[in-house]
């Protein structure tokens, strides 16, 4: 399969959530996924797999957490220990990370190494010199690299792209923007607060 394979069919996915298993049930000719990192934004990627997608492997730390999404998304995947091994199943196409922002780089380093296509989770590194790498590398294997910034193609924020760059309010002076959630007790305490792990907080993960 080769980049402009992978580019049209990303363009002309139609996204369901829910069951994996059902958005493959006309497909003929599947792209085969391989899914590092099996929390709560991998099982978002593996339930929104689009039409014409299956996930042949998945892999975690935590084998339970990889054993559950494949129990409840995609009984039909194999989940494996090695993420090397993931990755080199002759059936995957395309390697989906979603683990801390420490482990992007290196981890999609092994898929466009061995070939193939990758999405990255945002932001896609901890830091700037290894995606630097990262694109460098991917350029030379020939294979596509993209980062999942979901919030890109939000309904809203197209809108204000649009309003911002019409012309009818003149030039963009200064921005202000807000982003946040309920959180949870002790989420101070998870690995976006470490520097090293996250890259340092909400402008790396959500405005970079």
């Amino acid at each position: 399969m080769t980049p402009s394979d992978i580019d049209a069919r990303c363009r002309d996915a139609t996204l369901r959530p829910g069951s994996g298993a059902e958005a493959m049930a006309d497909s003929t000719d599947p792209l085969g996924v391989a899914l590092i990192g099996c929390g709560l934004i991998g099982h978002k990627r593996a339930a929104a797999l689009p039409k014409g997608s299956r996930l042949v492997t998945a892999t975690d730390l935590v084998e339970e957490h990889a054993r559950n999404l494949v129990d409840n998304l995609w009984p039909d995947a194999a989940v494996v220990a090695d993420p090397v091994a993931a990755i080199e199943h002759p059936e995957v196409n395309l390697v989906i990370v979603a683990t801390t922002h420490d482990q992007l780089p290196l981890l999609g380093g092994l898929a466009v190494d061995r070939g193939r296509h990758l999405l990255l989770e945002k932001p896609g590194a901890n830091c700037l010199p290894p995606l630097v790498d990262l694109a460098r590398r991917a350029a030379d294997a020939g294979v596509v690299v993209r980062v999942g910034y979901n919030h890109r193609f939000h309904p809203g924020l197209r809108r204000l792209h649009e309003l911002a760059t019409s012309g009818d309010y003149g030039p963009l002076l200064w921005l202000r923007g807000r982003y946040g959630h309920g959180g949870r007790v002790g989420y101070e305490r998870e690995w976006r607060a470490d520097p090293a792990r996250s890259g340092g907080g909400e402008l790396i993960d959500q405005g970079s």
